[in-house]
């Protein structure tokens, strides 16, 4: 430990003597500040993303050099520190605590960056304690065409879990279709933003709008997160009517005495959901929560990449993946499982073709680190939808939005895409992958 700590601070340290050589000598020919700084930045970068990955982190790493987007977000990082920290210290700029503050405070920040790279490194090197990721759907028992979506993948062994909407339209028919099923996992999906409420109305006035249906999003409710608690109590009492009333209702249809949770829009990660979720009596409170780390896959093509940008993909995932890690101590303490790794967020809405491939095969090659991952098996997470018979047959027609309940405006726009029927058709043909693992032996007591 202390002789990594010491090749961690030698690279470090001429790290940060090639960036303050570049700070003492360019400026004196004529370089201007931001610039001498910048290409300072840029210089001890592709040190530090070299070295760091070929000697201190060597042990993790077994000398392979790090994927080149941590190099890039690193560099993203740097370039927004180095415009900014000298325009902030301009008053300042020849002063010795300037110099250090210019080149110690993204010296701190690359710590954080390339130890998370070492982690991405070890997690896509095969081990004999790789899983075969669970595939899984949410939104069973919203609309018939995406229950039979989902049935036909889990029949022909390509999905072995799906969340259910316990007040959605199509929750008779989902019942009736898993009757069929004892082997397909199924969980509570938690619904606040959308649709008829299990409490009545009048309970749960904060929660619904003027139709009586629940319309508290995703921000809403993280902004809510944000308010002393002494402002928040009587929506918080409200929330925990309305998720034990949901969690009694997934109990009484599935005769299950546990409950495994996720939520829909990913709610139950919100602060003032989980704290509720805590609160609940043993008998009540999940035995599984999802949690969204999502590691970046390889292979996956630019286009991809770009519409993750343009969707907000990737600002979903950093905010998920903060507020998954801000309840890692409580899962601990509570003894409540989740998954080890996740895929889904980052392409949310568009997980088909290469990039479904993709996502599946670094789930099954990633090694789980060691005092972490002692989870369950990693989780990869669709929308399918069958093409509703009211649409007919023409490919580029919509998917199930015909059917779907006006009351889930939310979810009408979503399954109107035709990705929902490209996310049911890639899981359905993505066949040789499926044979790297053994199928999980892990079900729902």
């Amino acid at each position: 430990m202390v002789a990594n700590l010491g090749l961690y601070g030698l690279v470090g340290a001429i790290s940060a003597g090639l960036h303050a050589l570049a700070l003492v000598f360019l400026p004196r020919i004529g370089v201007p500040l931001p610039a001498a700084n910048l290409t300072g930045f840029l210089v001890a970068s592709l040190w530090s993303y070299l070295a760091h990955s070929k000697v201190s982190f060597r042990q993790k790493t077994k000398g392979k050099v790090f994927p080149r987007r941590w190099l890039l977000l690193q560099l993203a990082l740097n370039v927004v520190l180095s415009l900014l920290l000298p325009a902030v210290f301009a008053a300042w700029a020849k002063s010795p605590m300037a110099t250090l503050i210019l080149v110690f405070t993204p010296t701190a920040v690359n710590y954080g960056v390339w130890t998370f790279a070492a982690d991405h490194v070890v997690r896509l090197q095969p081990g004999i304690h790789s899983r075969r990721p669970d595939c899984h759907a949410d939104d069973l028992g919203l609309d018939e065409a995406i229950n039979d979506a989902i049935f036909d993948l889990a029949d022909a062994g390509k999905l072995q879990g799906a969340s259910l909407m316990v007040a959605g339209p199509a929750v008779a028919h989902a019942m009736a279709g898993l009757r069929n099923r004892p082997g397909l996992k199924v969980y509570l999906h938690l619904v606040l933003s959308e649709g008829p409420p299990i409490s009545t109305p009048a309970e749960i006035p904060l929660l619904v709008n003027g139709q009586g249906l629940l319309n508290l999003g995703f921000g809403q409710l993280l902004l809510a997160s944000l308010w002393p608690r002494r402002h928040t109590s009587k929506l918080a009492r409200q929330l925990a009517t309305e998720i034990k009333a949901q969690i009694l209702r997934f109990q009484s249809l599935l005769g299950a005495q546990s409950v495994h949770l996720d939520g829909h829009q990913h709610i139950h990660l919100v602060p003032l959901v989980w704290r509720e979720l805590l609160k609940l009596e043993p008998s009540l409170r999940p035995v599984w929560l999802r949690t969204i780390r999502e590691p970046w896959p390889t292979e996956i093509n630019s286009a991809a990449w770009v519409e993750a940008l343009l969707s907000a993909g990737l600002l979903k995932w950093l905010i998920l993946s903060l507020l998954s890690s801000a309840i890692q101590p409580s899962l601990k303490r509570k003894k409540i499982a989740t998954n080890s790794s996740f895929a889904g967020v980052l392409f949310t809405g568009r997980m088909a073709g290469s990039t479904l491939r993709a996502s599946f095969v670094h789930l099954s090659n990633q090694t789980p680190i060691p005092g972490r991952d002692s989870a369950t098996a990693p989780l990869l997470l669709i929308h399918p939808a069958k093409q509703s018979h009211s649409n007919g047959s023409d490919p580029g027609g919509s998917n199930s939005a015909g059917t779907i309940d006006g009351r889930y405006t939310l979810s009408l726009g979503f399954y109107a895409s035709t990705w929902r029927q490209r996310e049911y058709q890639s899981l359905a043909q993505l066949t040789e992958d499926f044979n790297l693992f053994e199928p999980s032996t892990e079900r729902i007591k």
